[in-house]
């Protein structure tokens, strides 16, 4: 049955991304898109842009729910306020005509925490003597850090000594560097 009026959409965010996300690493959320007249348009098309007005890449994920749509993409590498329209632009859905909807996401990327691990001292040091230890390091999103430089520092923060992360994870870790 054709409509002469189109119904206006509506899209929600039902399932938001956490307010802080790790740089560079892939989120998911949930949106529910429907209508003025009722209809649930869990098929409907839906764009994500960016403030610049570019599309983000995103996929559909399987919520389990079918009225609700699932989409991942992946957050910014830079740390930065995040801020997206997901749209679902003007389109027909059994022959009634649907206008446009938006819904805004909001997240900040943060950097990815990282854990120190630090073995093989001998103990006692002497003071101002030379010191040899094995230090690696874990990225919370399992980044692969070979070739990153460690510091080390004193208790006034200047620098002692210095090494590089290995090109692959210790043996039995998980991308522990």
């Amino acid at each position: 049955m054709k409509h002469d009026a189109a119904h206006q959409t509506r899209v929600v965010l039902v399932r938001p991304i956490p307010e802080a996300v790790e740089a560079g690493t892939a989120v998911a959320f949930t949106l529910r898109v429907s209508c003025s007249g009722g209809c649930l348009l869990p098929d409907a098309p839906i764009h994500l842009f960016d403030q610049k007005g570019d599309e983000v890449s995103a996929s559909r994920g399987s919520s389990g729910v079918s009225h609700d749509i699932d989409i991942i993409v992946t957050a910014p590498a830079c740390l930065t306020d995040v801020v997206w329209t997901a749209t679902c632009p003007r389109h027909e859905h059994e022959s009634i005509q649907h206008e446009t909807g938006h819904a805004e996401i909001r997240f900040q990327t943060v950097a990815h925490k990282t854990s120190m691990a630090v073995w093989d001292v001998r103990s006692p040091v002497a003071a101002e003597s030379m010191l040899s230890a094995k230090i690696g390091v874990r990225c919370s999103a399992a980044c692969a850090l070979t070739g990153s430089e460690v510091h080390v520092v004193d208790e006034h923060g200047t620098r002692v000594g210095q090494g590089w992360l290995g090109v692959v994870p210790w043996a039995g870790t998980e991308a522990l560097y």
